[in-house]
């Protein structure tokens, strides 16, 4: 269902919730902490695959579907959990914010940043997280 259609839907709808289940984002494994960023979805999963527990992924909306999920890679995920993915776009970079276990951190889940400019196409606008 594109864009478009899913908004008109639910503001015709008496405000009732439309949930439909994205077969292209879904895995074996579990799959939460989603995050919309401009065209794209950030999300923690274990699915198979990854680099450790929880990693986490990305996905693009075009041509009214979702692409196949596609891991951040080495250079973000760990062999602990990462979860809680948020995207940021400044003037001239994306930045990914996320919570992790990894070694190094002071205990428990730590924040990290990481410049996602060579990963992802920055969305042109990006309402209030414009910055």
């Amino acid at each position: 269902m594109d864009k478009g259609a899913l908004l008109n839907q639910f503001l015709t709808s008496n405000h009732e919730p439309v949930i439909t289940k994205e077969a292209a984002l879904s895995g074996e494994g579990h799959d939460k902490c989603p995050s919309l960023f401009g065209d794209y979805v950030f999300f923690a999963s274990d699915r198979e695959g990854g680099y450790g527990g929880f990693d986490l992924y990305y996905a693009k909306y075009e041509n009214n579907a979702w692409s196949e999920p596609v891991n951040f890679g080495d250079k973000i995920n760990s062999a602990s959990d990462e979860y809680r993915p948020l995207g940021f776009k400044f003037v001239d970079f994306s930045l990914m914010v996320f919570s992790s276990d990894r070694p190094g951190g002071k205990g428990g889940f730590d924040l990290y940043c990481v410049d996602v400019s060579d990963i992802i196409e920055a969305p042109d606008w990006y309402g209030f997280y414009e910055f």
